[in-house]
């Protein structure tokens, strides 16, 4: 199961909850640093969530075994490998051991796990993992929700044609992400966040309002406004910052605070 600083449990996850942020944080700012595909970075969340679901789940039923918990090195691994492999069925992965900028991916791994695991230990975890989930790696994540909702609006879905609620709806769904396991997974939320982000923007809204959206809302609303202390300041400034920058088309929080405060409002 997932701990959280004091070793309380908070769901079916054999992983540190405050270890998961703090790699996701280092993988975070690497990815963006060379410019790959946020698909990745969900991806590799994803793959990350899974495995530790899946180690939670069998050992229930092998209750002999010592308990599965993933801290430290371990989780390090697990996650550095799970970019490994969301690297590699990216569809923007050409096959090539060159990423941006001429880093090889080599490079980028033993960058991400502080040149302490050789690439040929997490290869081996990849494997593992692999395994652990029978090489089914192609979940649908928030990021594809979402790019699929906007793709009959943007049928290229380059970076430079996406619109403004994209991006606010994908920085919602990023910080959910980050702040809570699994939560990658939920088609639900995802939804509700490009309602919630066209909302914002005045643009008329490609999805209707998912089952349950003000329940949903409200979640979304607490996660964002608690992302300061559940993430911690560098992480969610480096977040925020991300997406106010030109290439994200310069999303505005500020709206955001302001549709929050007024759906809180009328919703209490």
């Amino acid at each position: 199961m997932i701990k959280d600083d004091r070793g309380a449990a908070q769901s079916e996850i054999s992983m540190s909850l405050s270890d998961r942020r703090s790699i996701l944080t280092w993988m975070l700012e690497s990815l963006d640093a060379l410019n790959l595909d946020d698909a990745v970075l969900f991806s590799a969340i994803a793959i990350t969530d899974r495995y530790g679901s899946q180690l939670s789940r069998k050992h229930r039923y092998f209750t002999s075994t010592s308990a599965i918990f993933l801290t430290g090195a371990d989780l390090q691994q697990a996650i550095v490998a799970s970019l490994c492999i969301a690297l590699k069925v990216a569809d923007t992965f050409d096959g090539k051991d060159t990423l941006a900028k001429g880093v090889t991916v080599g490079d980028f791994l033993a960058h991400l796990s502080g040149y302490v695991l050789p690439p040929k230990q997490i290869y081996t975890v990849e494997a593992v993992i692999l395994n652990e989930l029978n090489f089914d790696v192609y979940s649908q994540t928030a990021e594809n929700v979402i790019r699929s909702v906007f793709s009959a609006y943007c049928p290229m879905l380059g970076s430079e044609s996406l619109p403004r609620e994209y991006w606010l709806a994908q920085y919602l769904m990023e910080v959910q992400a980050l702040s809570k396991p699994l939560s990658v997974l939920d088609t639900q939320a995802s939804l509700a966040a490009v309602c919630i982000a066209c909302e914002v923007c005045g643009a008329r809204s490609p999805v209707l309002l998912p089952y349950d959206f003000n329940r949903i809302r409200r979640e979304l609303l607490r996660v964002w406004q608690s992302r300061a202390r559940s993430l911690g300041y560098a992480l969610s400034e480096a977040l925020d910052k991300k997406y106010a920058s030109p290439k994200r088309r310069c999303v505005s929080l500020i709206s955001l605070h302001y549709y929050f405060e007024e759906a809180d409002y009328y919703c209490s």
